[in-house]
């Protein structure tokens, strides 16, 4: 019987399989360590908190939605978390269970569940890759985590919306998930139809470059992102994507422009990217970004590195362990450059 656990948990089995044999889109940011937290206001899920999560736990039942709200709140006030809320309906038809063959020889089948059950995750946002240090801090965090809510559900042995946990600490369990309304083929890299509209006529878009792989050398994110309601405007062109007072993403975006012109001025093969929450620069473009090595360790093929080891940081000359980024008329690159999927037009 489909639950809404195992729904998450299959997605996130299958999304990491995959990800063990190729690069992932490194385009959205977790912003800031400042976390909005009001008692009475929902902070429901949307397509715009990153393309990871980390699932906490779920509720369901009569008070489901009032007890996950409760933790979402607890997570925002007291452990910084940006929690969301998200609400899902499993309708089980019985109908179609008893029209298969039983044999004569078998239990009765019984169900735990009938008719449509609505569950609700508490789940963890705006991370941009589940190789990002900032998300796997996150989610030992989370595994660690001892909210007071969940402590007085399981002191009282109340389990009327919420199943537990087995583990030592109440969201021992936690795992990484993709954000379920953002569509597969977008997931897979595939922009959708506003990104491409405001990368497709730029001289250096990413999207037009030929191959599979790219490397990340500059990452511009600002803490400015666009609503969900105001994307929707944006689409429908009823709103400008620039607006009159200048965001820091709108600094960010310019900055890329720039440093791409420069980049290409020299003779680099440099890309510009742009999407809701940052705006990258790549330079190359590669089918194959590894090689093996005769004793058998794979490390990054030769074309690959000597970009990385061109724009990485530079040890600081003050003789502290820190790196200075590699700068461009004032514009700075990231310290360490990465590989990416280069992302597609539908």
């Amino acid at each position: 019987m489909k639950t809404l656990y195992s729904v998450l948990l299959c997605c996130a089995v299958v999304l990491l399989s995959g990800n063990a044999a190729s690069a992932q889109p490194n385009f959205l940011k977790n912003l800031g360590k400042s976390v909005e937290a009001e008692p009475d206001k929902e902070y429901l899920l949307a397509d715009t908190n990153g393309p990871w999560l980390i699932y906490a736990t779920s509720f369901s039942g009569t008070n489901g939605r009032k007890d996950a709200n409760a933790l979402v709140y607890e997570l925002r006030k007291k452990h910084k978390f940006k929690a969301y809320l998200y609400e899902q309906k499993f309708v089980h038809d019985l109908s179609k269970e008893s029209k298969r063959p039983q044999s004569p020889y078998a239990r009765p089948l019984k169900y735990q569940k009938t008719g449509t059950v609505v569950e609700y995750a508490v789940v963890i946002g705006d991370f941009q890759s589940v190789e990002d240090n900032e998300f796997q801090k996150t989610l030992k965090a989370v595994k660690e985590c001892r909210p007071e809510f969940l402590a007085k559900k399981q002191a009282a042995k109340d389990y009327s919306t919420w199943r537990g946990s087995t583990g030592s600490t109440p969201l021992s369990m936690a795992f990484s998930i993709t954000n379920p309304l953002i569509p597969p083929e977008i997931q897979r890299g595939t922009v959708d139809k506003f990104i491409e509209s405001i990368n497709t006529s730029r001289p250096y878009s990413l999207l037009n470059c030929p191959n599979r792989y790219t490397v990340q050398i500059a990452t511009f994110t600002g803490r400015v992102v666009i609503k969900p309601d105001e994307v929707k405007e944006i689409e429908e062109g009823k709103k400008p994507f620039s607006s009159g007072k200048t965001s820091e993403l709108e600094l960010g975006e310019r900055a890329a422009v720039k440093l791409c012109k420069i980049l290409r001025e020299q003779g680099v093969e440099a890309y510009e990217f742009h999407d809701r929450y940052a705006s990258i620069v790549t330079v190359g473009g590669f089918n194959s970004y590894e090689q093996r090595l005769p004793n058998g360790q794979t490390v990054y093929a030769r074309n690959v590195q000597d970009i990385i080891n061109r724009f990485q940081g530079r040890p600081s000359t003050a003789g502290t362990l820190t790196y200075e980024p590699v700068r461009f008329e004032g514009i700075e690159c990231d310290v360490m450059p990465k590989v990416i999927e280069v992302p597609r037009r539908r």
